[in-house]
């Protein structure tokens, strides 16, 4: 008899499971709930279904005012510097740009503590939805495993979600400033060609940007940071592959997991490079999948938004009904990320099925 690799081995089986999953009584309202974990774990995380938050500052001109009613606040400064740029009316944007140099430090500390805060609440508001994200992933995993879905399964496993996110927390800062570095080469070659395709911009990019001159720097930059943030792509794999799967099949913390997850890879090379092939192949059918199925949602999506947009213009100096359109948008951008993801509902099973038969036919080889 010949042994297959464990990558190919375990297909069959959880395409089974995957179709068996689809069977059985009320099949609607287990798959809409099911659908409904895929959108939170991939909206809250940023996997499958891209997911942004736009923080629309809103309006701000007075805001100078409310915290220093003596007249030293922001619009203060603009309209001190204002005659800087002639003919620039006080409340330009561009106006911004030129009266930077002449803040003064109680004004430059102001702008930096609200940026801070801000910056603050925006990673404590991502951390929370990347915990429930996170939660709602094990809960879809144990739902396809159990059969058994319910809602109740994404607080059940909060903690789980939690003991994750610290770690992509942590990593993600260990990956940051290689991040930087590659992307400083990255606008440093930039910069070097705008330099050398427009001579007359040479002088004022040198300016901003004296660095560019050092290529050897670049170079190194460029090279540390793309092998640091590979490094971190491989790690994230093992944690993805691996790891994810230890802590639900194990119990583990995320950190233990992780070196038990990459211990146990790196047992089994030759298991471990039919992985890698396997699931570049089958990432390949999964991608003309998921490909059709989004095209087919995007094209009434593209007829709803237009028509949204057309209302819009036609309606620029009602606030009202522009926010009433905004609600729609969002509301129809949800609505159809949850078509995706009830569409794309097998397909998520199927990943989450051969995931656990890859884990446990390498703790059994």
């Amino acid at each position: 008899m010949v042994l297959m690799p464990i990558a190919i081995d375990v297909i069959e089986r959880s395409l089974n499971q995957t179709t068996a999953f689809f069977r059985g009584p009320n099949l609607f309202g287990k798959w809409a709930k099911f659908a409904l974990i895929v959108l939170i774990f991939s909206l809250f995380t940023g996997s499958g279904i891209n997911a942004g938050f736009d923080f629309n500052s809103g309006d701000f001109s007075r805001f100078g005012d409310v915290i220093e009613p003596s007249g030293t606040g922001i619009d203060s400064v603009v309209n001190r510097y204002s005659e800087t740029v002639a003919g620039m009316p006080a409340n330009s944007p561009a106006t911004g740009m030129v009266m930077l140099p002449y803040l003064g430090e109680t004004d430059a500390q102001m702008i930096f503590a609200l940026a801070a805060v801000l910056v603050a609440v925006v990673i404590i508001i991502c951390f929370v939805l990347r915990i429930i994200g996170n939660a709602a992933l094990f809960a879809a995993i144990t739902a396809c495993e159990k059969n058994d879905v319910r809602l109740g399964l994404i607080s059940q496993n909060l903690g789980r979600g939690l003991n994750l996110t610290v770690l992509q927390f942590l990593l993600f800062l260990m990956e940051l400033p290689f991040l930087i570095m590659l992307v400083i080469a990255v606008l440093g070659a930039a910069l070097i060609f705008i330099r050398w395709a427009t001579p007359g911009l040479e002088a004022f990019v040198v300016s901003m940007f004296p660095w560019i001159t050092d290529t050897s720097l670049l170079v190194v930059l460029g090279i540390t940071g793309f092998l640091g943030v590979l490094f971190f792509a491989v790690i994230c794999y093992f944690l993805n592959q691996f790891g994810i799967y230890l802590m639900y099949r194990k119990g583990m913390g995320a950190f233990t997991s992780l070196r038990e997850g990459i211990s146990l890879a790196f047992s089994r090379p030759p298991e471990l490079l039919f992985l890698i092939a396997a699931q570049i192949a089958l990432g390949v059918v999964i991608g003309v999948i998921s490909a059709v199925v989004g095209i087919i949602i995007l094209i009434p999506m593209i007829l709803v938004f237009g028509v949204l947009v057309l209302i819009g213009l036609g309606s620029l100096s009602n606030t009202l009904v522009l926010a009433l359109l905004g609600a729609i948008a969002l509301a129809a951008l949800i609505a159809f990320s949850y078509i995706a993801a009830f569409a794309l509902s097998p397909v998520y099973v199927f990943i989450f099925r051969y995931n656990l038969n890859v884990l446990d036919g390498f703790m059994k080889k």
